[in-house]
């Protein structure tokens, strides 16, 4: 059975072959019927009307010749119309081959395959553009798949280790449950909970299906928010969480606040978490041009300079600044800095070194 690709290029050739029939009838058809009648009357007007026998011997060579010019010249434009029909079918055929052994490809799970858009029609070029197109989202979408389920194995594993022991200890009797094991597979469990939710909202980032729901709020009411929410836990830490003197509060902003709170959230939890006790922790807001400049600036561990590139990448290991042992689930910044660009803003970081304090910055653009 012939392919999809071959039937369309006979079915090109057939159509220009029967063009080309058509054309030979009508202009043969027309010849025979219209072009003696006018000769003859040319004949007759040059005074050959009484002269029977010569003017149905220029009549036969009006013929003859006409028939033998029709030939000829049918046969070059026919022999020309079908090699310029045959290169514009495999024009056109030549890349739907390529875009059909794409595209098994890429139904075979290979969402590396691209078609090449030059040097092809412009229809062909705009299905390649669209082609290419879907084929680097699903290369883009099955590589955050497997990243994700590399790394969800890998951070999983020290919690589900740390219950499994635990519960093999109280089995064994070597703990008792007057300890503090059910706090500690509460802990671990809590954990894997941040985890896996944090990996779901950092999935429909990189995926693109997050989605805002914007509002107008200010600056001020965003960071009355962060302070009354963590205000009793920096107590409870003895650490000083301040909005700064001189911030502006009356900065408008059209943001989901919800995601710009889980931001401020994020970086405030990791502020405390990396400042000890009679630190502080200041939220100061600013205009900055055409953004809302909110900064979350501690006074603890600090970061080195060789971090902070890294602080944003998932799953990133310091000593200081990503350390899960509290509470973290490592992606935290990550999910922070992907909501800041879906809003059209960023994140940034800074430290002037270990033990010199951090400084987060979050851009909004003005509502």
């Amino acid at each position: 059975m012939s392919s999809p690709t071959r039937s369309l290029a006979t079915r090109l050739l057939s159509g220009q072959a029967g063009i080309l029939v058509a054309m030979a009838a009508t202009m043969i058809g027309t010849a025979l019927i219209v072009g003696p009648p006018i000769f003859d009357e040319h004949m007759r007007r040059t005074g050959h009307g009484a002269q029977p026998e010569v003017l149905e011997h220029a009549d036969q060579a009006f013929r003859s010749a006409g028939f033998i010019s029709l030939a000829v010249g049918l046969t070059i434009a026919g022999v020309g119309a079908a090699v310029l029909s045959l290169l514009l079918t495999r024009r056109v055929t030549q890349p739907l081959r390529g875009l059909a052994a794409a595209t098994h490809q890429v139904a075979s799970g290979d969402y590396t395959q691209h078609v090449p858009t030059r040097g092809v029609p412009t229809e062909l070029a705009e299905v390649g553009t669209a082609f290419n197109d879907m084929s680097a989202r699903l290369a883009s979408t099955e590589s955050v798949r497997a990243r994700m389920l590399s790394d969800l194995a890998h951070e999983m594993r020290t919690p589900l280790a740390s219950i499994n022991l635990l519960v093999e200890a109280w089995e064994d009797g070597v703990v008792t449950p007057g300890t503090d094991v059910p706090q500690e597979i509460r802990r671990q469990t809590d954990r894997l909970l941040r985890l896996t939710r944090d990996i779901k909202d950092i999935s429909e980032i990189e995926e693109g299906q997050l989605r805002l729901q914007h509002t107008v709020t200010t600056s001020g009411a965003l960071l009355s928010r962060s302070r009354e929410t963590f205000r009793a836990a920096a107590e409870r830490q003895g650490v000083e969480l301040v909005v700064a003197d001189g911030s502006d509060p009356d900065v408008t902003v059209a943001v989901d606040v919800d995601r710009i709170a889980q931001v401020l959230d994020n970086l405030v939890v990791n502020a405390l978490r990396h400042t000890p006790a009679g630190g502080r922790v200041t939220l100061q807001a600013s205009r900055d041009d055409d953004r809302l400049r909110i900064v979350v600036r501690d006074t603890g561990d600090g970061i080195e300079a060789d971090h902070l590139p890294h602080l944003f990448d998932r799953f990133y290991r310091t000593d200081t600044a990503r350390d899960r042992d509290h509470g973290g689930s490592g992606i935290g910044l990550t999910i922070s800095r992907a909501i800041a660009r879906a809003h059209g803003g960023e994140l940034l970081a800074g430290s002037d070194g270990p033990g010199q304090g951090a400084a987060f910055t979050l851009l909004l653009p003005l509502g």
